[in-house]
């Protein structure tokens, strides 16, 4: 059936497609209906603001996830996929990731980086007690064949078995 917004002229609907086992939601307003969310009945897929769902939830535009007092928003842009912290207090918020029940990484709203530390100190703070960082490991030839290393650049050089930082010249 059909239903319309208090005080509107627009009218949404479901409606079962039996050519192909579609449901989808419109929008009417008496001359132009409008396709704003579909289920495809052949695999069970959600689209949201588009015909044709490519995974089991496909949403053309912006997601919002809303909580007590922000949002964070995630989309794509050209070839980027954001996600935006819509902090109440502008400057305030922290992009954390969590796995297996506990927070691994955050990211701090001055753009510090915390993996094992939830209270990031430098631009990237990484904190343990049972494990150590991992440099990349290479032989000599390898070294000597990066093409303009960065000053600061550490590698672990494994045919001298040492640790080799590159100071800006050869």
């Amino acid at each position: 059936g059909r239903f319309r917004y208090s005080g509107s002229s627009q009218y949404f609907y479901s409606r079962s497609n039996t050519a192909n086992g579609n449901f989808i939601w419109v929008g009417e307003d008496g001359t132009t209906s409008t396709e704003f969310m579909r289920i495809n009945g052949s695999n069970g897929r959600l689209g949201i603001g588009l015909t044709n769902p490519s995974k089991e939830l496909t949403v053309a535009g912006t997601i919002r996830s809303v909580g007590a007092n922000s949002s964070a928003d995630f989309y794509s842009l050209g070839n980027d996929a954001l996600i935006v912290n819509n902090n109440g207090s502008i400057g305030a918020g922290n992009l954390k990731f969590w796995n297996n029940g506990a927070e691994r990484v955050r990211i701090d709203s001055t753009g510090n980086v915390g993996i094992g530390t939830t209270t990031p100190e430098a631009l990237l703070d990484i904190s343990s007690t049972t494990d150590g960082v991992l440099l990349p490991r290479m032989t000599t030839t390898q070294v000597n064949a990066i093409s303009s290393p960065s000053t600061g650049l550490a590698v672990y050089n494994t045919t001298l078995n040492t640790l080799c930082f590159y100071n800006g010249s050869s």
